[in-house]
């Protein structure tokens, strides 16, 4: 999927209007796939899984602006561990 799709659909997920955001937005989306890339996750835009846990990613570095932490009592940090461990 093309980039400035991917941002219009991340977009619509933290129902963001305007363009105001974009390069954040864009910078949060190649940290997600870089960081399950890292985790051993191969990028597939066609897996509805790993759209969601880039999804999870970019929203939760954008509404809190702080990192994810792992081991942490985090809802979001439970369930995006538990889709990498089902991506893997």
């Amino acid at each position: 999927m093309e980039e400035e799709a991917r941002i219009e659909e991340i977009k619509g997920f933290l129902r963001i209007d305007g363009e105001e955001e974009d390069i954040t937005l864009s910078s949060f989306l190649k940290s997600a796939k870089q960081y399950l890339s890292n985790a051993g996750i191969a990028e597939n835009e066609e897996n509805e899984l790993y759209k969601l846990a880039v999804n999870m990613l970019v929203c939760g570095w954008y509404e809190n602006r702080n990192p994810i932490v792992a081991g942490s009592n985090n809802t979001q940090s439970f369930a995006l561990k538990s889709i990498i461990t089902q991506l893997k």
